[in-house]
C-alpha cells in the first residue's frame, strides 16, 4: 500500500529530506503546483479592489441588497497568501503571475487613492493582467433649484454656491479626463495583446465627456473581451458610441468593405434559412407586456423575466456574463453600453429596416418561429386603454399575424373577465382576429389562468386571498368558460390549452376536501380537458401542451420554484 505522495515524485527519499522546502516544491509539477495556489487561497474568484480602505465603517453584505449586480462587500487583503512571495525568487514570480492573471482586478476613481493603485502596477504585473473594470464617476456638480439656494455635489459631499458648483465640476473632470489619459497610455505600454478583458463605467459627465473618455482608449493593444457602460440619459448615440468602441478594441470592427457581402442577390429560399439562425429567433418564448409598449414595444425572452413570486410582479433581469460578478452591470438592453460577454437576446429590429422584401421575410421568420407569451399588466385595467390581448393582436402582431403560430396568455390576477362588459368584447374582438386575419389550422393558443398556483408556492402555507378559496375556484372555472365559448366559435383552431390553478390539495387544511396532490391534480386536468374539449371537440389529443412550459421556459418553471408537474406542491 502506497504510504506517501514522496513515492510518485522519486525514489530517493533521503535526497528529498534533505532539500529545503522550496526546492521540493520547485520538483512537483506544474499543474500540481498550481493546485497549491489555489488551495492556498491565491485565487478563488473574489473580486480585489486596488482603492485604499476608507475610514472604518459597519460593512454589509451585497446578498442584503438587491440583485443589481453591484457588491458592496469589501475585499480582505489579509486573505492572501502573501507568505508564498517569500519563499524563492522562482515561486515568488510564479505566484505574482498568478495572481495578475488568475484574479479580476476593480478600480474607482472616486475612491481613496483614485487611479494610482493600477498606475502604480509593475510591468510584469501588467503584463500578466488578465481581468479588469475601471470606475470613471465624473463630477455631477448641479443645480437643483431656480433659486440661489447652495448645490449638493454628492462626490464632494458639500454645498457650494452655483459659481462654486461649476468650477468644482469643471476641475474635476478635467483631472480625471488627464489621470484616464495617463492610465491608458500606462496600460498600453505593457499589457498583452488578446489577453485583457477590460470593462470600463464612466458616470456622469456630458456627450464630449464620453468621447474624450472613449477616444483615450485608441492607443490600448486589441483586447480579449470589452465592455464599456456610459450611464447618461438613455440616447442611440452614446449606445452607438460604446458599440463601436468596444468592437475596435476587441478588433472586431470592420470599415465599410470594398466588396459588401450581397445577400439580397441569394435565392430567397436560402435567405430565410440564414435569417432562421439570426436573432429573429430564440429558443425561449418572447415575451410582450402592454406596459412597456410604445409605438416599437420592447420586446424580451421569457429566460431574462425575474418573477417576484409574493407579489406576482416581474422585471427584466440582466444575463449576468456581460461584466464579472461583483462588479456593475454593463448590459445594452439596460444602459448606454455594450460588452462582447453580454448574452442578452435584443431585438433584431436592424434586420426589418433593409428592405421591403426582407422586411416581409424577417416579419416571417420572427412570428412562425418564436413562440410569444403575452404578460399581464402591473396596472389595474385601464377605462382608455383596451386589454393586453386586444392590444396585442391589433399593435405589436398587426403585420405577422397570418404567420403567427404560438401563443400563451397569461391572464391577470387583478380581476376576472365578466360576461357582457367591455373587457368580454375585446375578447371576441381578439379571437375574430385570430380567425379571419390569422391562420388557425396552424395556430396553437395557451389561456394560462394558473398565476395563484404561483402564489400558493410562494406562500405555502400562509397563503390565503382576499377572496375566500371556493370563490376563487367558482371564478376562475367562469372565466375558463367565458373563453372558451369565445374561441368555439371556430372550429378550426390546431391547439388549445388550458391552464388552472384549481383544484388544489392543501395539506395544511384539516377541512381540505382532497385526501391527495394526485387527487386535486387529476381533477384538474379534468376539468382543463372539459374545456379544451368545448373548442376542439371531444377525443382530442393532447399534444406539447407541456412541452414548452418545461423545457426552458422560466417564467413558470425553474430549478428553484419547479411548478406542479415537476413536482408535487407539498
Amino acid at each position: 500500500m502506497q504510504t506517501s505522495i514522496l513515492r510518485y515524485i522519486t525514489s530517493d527519499r533521503q535526497h528529498l529530506t534533505a532539500l529545503n522546502s522550496s526546492s521540493f516544491l520547485l520538483r512537483l509539477p506544474y499543474d500540481i503546483r498550481k493546485k497549491i495556489y489555489e488551495f492556498a487561497g491565491l485565487y478563488n474568484g473574489e473580486l480585489i479592489k486596488l482603492n485604499y480602505r476608507s475610514s472604518p465603517i459597519e460593512l454589509y453584505c451585497c446578498e442584503e441588497y438587491e440583485d443589481d449586480g453591484n457588491c458592496d462587500c469589501d475585499f480582505d487583503p489579509s486573505s492572501l497568501p502573501s507568505q508564498l512571495l517569500d519563499v524563492c525568487r522562482t515561486i515568488s514570480k510564479e505566484v505574482e503571475h498568478l495572481f495578475y492573471s488568475q484574479n479580476h482586478f476593480n478600480i474607482c476613481s472616486v475612491y481613496p487613492g483614485g487611479l494610482f493603485g493600477l498606475l502604480s502596477f509593475t510591468p510584469r504585473a501588467l503584463n500578466s493582467l488578465s481581468s479588469l473594470s475601471i470606475h470613471l464617476n465624473i463630477c455631477r456638480c448641479f443645480i437643483t433649484s431656480t433659486t440661489s439656494k447652495p448645490s449638493y455635489c454628492p462626490y464632494h459631499r458639500r454645498e457650494w454656491s452655483e459659481k462654486l458648483c461649476q468650477s468644482a465640476a469643471v476641475h474635476h473632470r478635467s483631472k480625471t479626463i488627464a489621470e484616464w489619459e495617463k492610465l491608458c497610455r500606462h496600460l498600453a505600454s505593457y499589457i498583452t495583446p488578446r489577453q485583457l478583458k477590460l470593462w470600463i463605467v464612466c458616470n456622469g459627465g456630458n456627450i464630449e465627456t464620453a468621447k474624450q473618455i472613449v477616444g483615450s482608449m485608441n492607443h490600448l493593444p486589441v483586447l480579449g473581451a470589452c465592455g464599456i457602460s456610459i450611464n447618461l440619459e438613455s440616447c442611440l448615440k452614446l449606445q452607438d458610441l460604446a458599440r463601436d468602441a468596444v468592437l475596435k478594441l476587441t478588433g472586431q470592427s470592420s470599415d465599410a468593405l470594398d466588396a459588401p457581402f450581397r445577400f439580397l442577390d441569394l435565392p430567397r429560399e436560402i435567405q430565410l434559412n440564414v435569417l432562421k439562425y439570426t436573432d429573429l429567433t430564440t429558443p425561449y418564448d418572447i415575451a410582450w407586456c402592454p406596459d412597456t409598449e410604445g409605438e416599437a414595444p420592447s420586446v424580451v425572452h421569457s429566460g431574462s423575466i425575474q418573477w417576484n413570486q409574493r407579489t406576482n410582479m416581474y422585471w427584466r433581469k440582466c444575463c449576468g456574463k456581460c461584466s464579472p460578478v461583483g462588479t456593475m452591470c454593463i448590459c445594452s438592453t439596460r444602459y448606454n453600453g455594450y460588452s462582447t460577454t453580454c448574452t442578452c437576446w435584443v431585438m433584431p429590429s436592424s434586420l426589418f429596416l433593409v428592405s421591403r422584401r426582407q422586411r416581409e421575410d424577417a416579419i416571417k421568420i420572427f412570428y412562425s418561429q418564436n413562440h410569444f407569451l403575452i404578460l399581464p399588466s402591473g396596472k389595474l385595467l385601464q377605462y382608455d386603454q383596451p386589454a393586453e390581448i386586444l392590444r396585442f393582436f391589433t399593435r405589436f402582431v398587426a403585420r405577422g399575424m397570418k404567420y403567427l403560430r404560438f401563443v400563451t396568455w397569461l391572464l391577470p390576477d387583478m380581476y376576472y373577465p365578466i360576461s357582457g362588459t367591455r373587457w368580454d368584447w375585446e375578447w371576441e374582438r381578439a379571437v375574430d382576429i385570430c380567425a379571419q386575419e390569422g391562420s388557425l389550422q396552424l395556430l396553437s393558443f395557451a389561456i394560462d389562468l394558473s398565476h395563484h398556483a404561483r402564489r400558493r408556492r410562494a406562500f405555502g402555507a400562509r397563503y390565503h386571498g382576499p377572496i375566500p378559496i371556493a370563490q376563487l375556484e367558482e371564478n376562475e372555472w367562469n372565466t375558463g368558460l367565458l373563453l372558451v365559448e369565445s374561441m368555439a366559435r371556430y372550429k378550426s383552431w390546431k391547439n388549445v390549452y388550458v391552464h388552472l390553478s384549481w383544484p388544489w390539495h392543501n395539506p395544511h387544511n384539516p377541512n381540505d376536501p382532497y385526501s391527495c396532490p394526485e387527487e386535486a391534480q387529476e381533477l384538474r386536468e379534468r376539468h382543463e380537458e372539459v374545456l379544451e374539449e368545448q373548442v376542439m371537440g371531444p377525443g382530442r389529443i393532447e399534444c406539447g401542451k407541456y412541452e414548452r412550459r418545461h423545457a426552458w421556459n422560466g417564467y413558470i418553471c425553474n430549478y428553484e420554484d419547479p411548478c406542479e408537474q415537476c413536482e408535487d406542491e407539498d
